[in-house]
Formats: structure tokens, sequence, C-alpha cells
């Protein structure tokens, strides 16, 4: 930015502003708003701004203070409504979801791949038993609930559905309930974002209580084990008839 000082100082006149820079400069013509000039020094992140005309030549120097002091109310205006506008929406996406996961009487998780770090939804601490942000929302925590005998399993399953095209996963496995019991939940999982290199950003998804469906299962289960002992073990010919 000294070479922007120095052409005025030197008083080059007519010389396009191009040619007797050491660097190239950013410019702007002559007939550009105030407000796209501020809006341009702001993204460049730079003090001085040469104002041209139609041949490059250098006109005249809006320098940072002077040019943005007429218009700083006006920029702090559309700054905050920018943010009440980007909270009105926050807010709005929010209740969309506390609607839809009211409706679907599921737990909701949804993870930031990068920091570990996501969101709970009331449902999730309600199944376990716990009070809303009891437990952390972070992957760390949800990873150290899951029952020893079936983290790797569910690691497997979910590093399979993100390495790939975005598929969406199930898995069912065991949460510690807030009491210590274990609760079988089953989980469906997706990839919702990835960066630059395809790498997952960010993860959705939900978890279902299927406890009374597995205690069904496992008393069927047992029921065919002690049938199957019983006649295993019986001193007479049996058939069955269908």
């Amino acid at each position: 930015e000294r070479d922007v000082v120095r052409l005025f100082l030197e008083d080059c006149g007519n010389t396009p502003v191009a040619a007797v820079m050491t660097r190239p400069v950013r410019t702007i013509d002559c007939r550009t708003t105030l407000a796209a000039a501020a809006r341009t020094m702001l993204s460049a992140a730079i003090r001085h701004l040469v104002v041209v005309d139609a041949q490059g030549c250098g006109i005249g120097l809006l320098n940072e203070h002077d040019l943005l002091r007429p218009l700083e109310l006006d920029l702090l205006q559309t700054a905050l409504g920018e943010q009440e506008l980007l909270a009105r929406e926050r807010d709005a996406a929010n209740e969309r979801l506390r609607l839809v996961s009211e409706a679907i009487h599921d737990g909701i998780w949804d993870y930031d791949v990068s920091t570990g770090e996501g969101y709970l939804n009331h449902r999730f601490y309600e199944m376990l038993g716990l009070a809303p942000g009891a437990m952390p929302a972070t992957v760390a925590a949800y990873m150290e609930r899951v029952h020893p005998d079936d983290r790797d399993r569910l690691v497997a399953v979910q590093a399979a559905s993100f390495a790939a095209d975005s598929r969406p996963y199930e898995a069912e496995y065991r949460l510690r309930h807030a009491d210590g019991s274990w609760l079988w939940v089953q989980s469906r999982g997706r990839v919702v974002a990835r960066d630059a290199t395809g790498q997952p950003r960010r993860r959705i998804g939900t978890v279902t209580d299927i406890s009374q469906r597995k205690a069904a299962e496992q008393a069927l289960q047992a029921r065919e084990r002690y049938q199957r002992a019983l006649l295993d073990n019986f001193p007479f010919a049996v058939w069955l008839k269908d």
C-alpha cells in the first residue's frame, strides 16, 4: 500500500496506475458507488483504494477511515439485519426439527465430524433416562455409552457408510441407560455434507428404542432352545404333525 501513497506524492499525471506500481493494485472505477467501494475495501482488507478513470489513470484516493465513516451506520444496520435474518432462519429450522422429532418419537443426533460435537434432541435423553443436556452431545460421549461388545461393529458399519456415496446405514446395538441397564436401539444415519476432498463433514441420524422387540425375540429363542433340549433328551420317539 506504500505504492498507492507514492503514486499521488510523486504526481504521476496521466500515467496509468498499473504502469507505476511495483505490484498489482486494486482499483475502482470513478463511477462506482461509495457502498460498492466500501464493500471492496472490506472484502480485500485494504486501507487505501485508488479511483481510476476510463483510461486507468488515478484521479483520486479513498482512505478507509474517510470512506467508511459516512457509511458505518448503514453498514452496521445491514450487518445487524443480516444477523437477525440468520437468527430467525435458525430459530425456524430448530422449530421444524423439534416438530419432526416429536412427530416421529425417535431420538435424533446431528454431528459435525470435524469437531465431534453436535446435537441430541429431548427424546434421546428421555430414552436413556437422562435430563436434557446431562450427557455431552459429542461423538466420544455417545460411543462411551455403546455396549463394549457392540462398539467395534457399530464403528465398522458407520465407516463403510461414510466412505461410500452417502448411503444410509442401519445398526442395532445397546446403549447404557441411566439406571445401568442396557437399552436395545436401532440407529439409522447418513452423511449429509462433505468437504471439498469428499470427506464427511456432517452426519445425522435417528435412534429408536427396540427393547420390547428384542425382549420378545429373546423370549422366543429361549423357548425354542428349551423345546429343542426337551426333545433331544426325551427317552421316546416323538413325531410332530402340522
